[in-house]
């Protein structure tokens, strides 16, 4: 399940598709060596990319209305 996230979020996002890989076990492995919770989830889900397209949407926003003001 894991690569095929990867991989659609690297279509998504417009990148190669081996960063989407990259961004699917760098943060497991990272996690593996680093980490305290033997509970905690991480790789690709689809909660950051949805708060950072919303992030993206009001910097764009407000790119958009300063540039109309000018």
């Amino acid at each position: 399940m894991i690569i095929a996230q990867g991989l659609s979020y690297a279509n998504l996002a417009g990148v190669p598709s081996v960063y989407g890989l990259y961004g699917a076990f760098t943060p497991s492995i990272v996690y593996a060596l680093f980490g305290t919770s033997r509970q905690l989830a991480v790789g690709p889900v689809a909660k950051y990319p949805t708060l950072t397209i919303q992030d993206l949407a009001r910097w764009a926003g407000r790119k958009a209305r300063d540039r109309r003001e000018k």
